[in-house]
Parts: C-alpha cells; sequence; structure tokens
C-alpha cells in the first residue's frame, strides 16, 4: 500500500509537506499517511529531521509541596490518593521527588486541594 500511495506524491510535494508541517507528524497529516509512513519517506529523501526533543511538563505545584500541604490538611497518604483517586505509587514517587505526575492526576490533585481551599504561591509556600 505504501508504494502505490508514495507514487502519488512527487519527491519535492513530499519534501515542501514537511517544511510546512515543521514536523513528521504534521506531514503525515497533511499527506493522509501514517506517522511511520512519512518517517519511512523523509529517510528514503534524505530529509534532516528537525529534532524538538523532550520539555519536561510545567507542574501546577512541587512534590515537596503537595506533601507538606496533605500533612497540614492531617491527611495520611492513604487518605489523600482515595480522595484524590491517584494511586499511592504516582503520589509517593511524586512526593519524593522521583516522578513527575501526569496531567490527568494533577488535574485530581489540584481539584482536591481546591475542594480544602488550599492555595500555593510562586515562592513554594501555600495557604
Amino acid at each position: 500500500m505504501s508504494i502505490t500511495k508514495r507514487r502519488q506524491f512527487t519527491d519535492s510535494a513530499i519534501k515542501q509537506a514537511y517544511e510546512e508541517a515543521g514536523s513528521l507528524s504534521g506531514m503525515a497529516e497533511r499527506l493522509n499517511i501514517t506517522y511511520p509512513t512519512a518517517a519511512t519517506w523523509a529517510h528514503e529523501l534524505g530529509l534532516t529531521l528537525k529534532h524538538q526533543g523532550y520539555n519536561k511538563p510545567t507542574l501546577e505545584i512541587t512534590g515537596l509541596q503537595c506533601r507538606h500541604a496533605r500533612e497540614y490538611l492531617g491527611l495520611t497518604r492513604d487518605m489523600f490518593c482515595a480522595k484524590s483517586k491517584v494511586s499511592k505509587t504516582a503520589i509517593r514517587e511524586f512526593e519524593l521527588g522521583n516522578s513527575t505526575l501526569r496531567k490527568g492526576n494533577m488535574d485530581k490533585v489540584m481539584k482536591l486541594f481546591r475542594h480544602y481551599r488550599v492555595t500555593f504561591n510562586s515562592d513554594g509556600t501555600f495557604e
């Protein structure tokens, strides 16, 4: 299928799609092909790919802030996890600074803190 679809596009059309989109996923979307096919075509044409790298997500609070606020509220980790519906492992690793929370889990944690009317300040404190 890929060979048949490849014949529909000239080399310059593929290069132009990549340049306009700025990424392989954008190129795939523009040409209505899969990401692996876009990667293969780019390799075959010798395109110089723009490596964007990984950007660590910006979190609303740190793990230490989470722990201190949770303890201030008098909630054990088990209680906090039950109320926020976030796993104990995720909260423990976040509070210890070993990992970050996924966006969905961070949203749940922040919702629980808002329920208790806890607000976090940019200087690392909370009220």
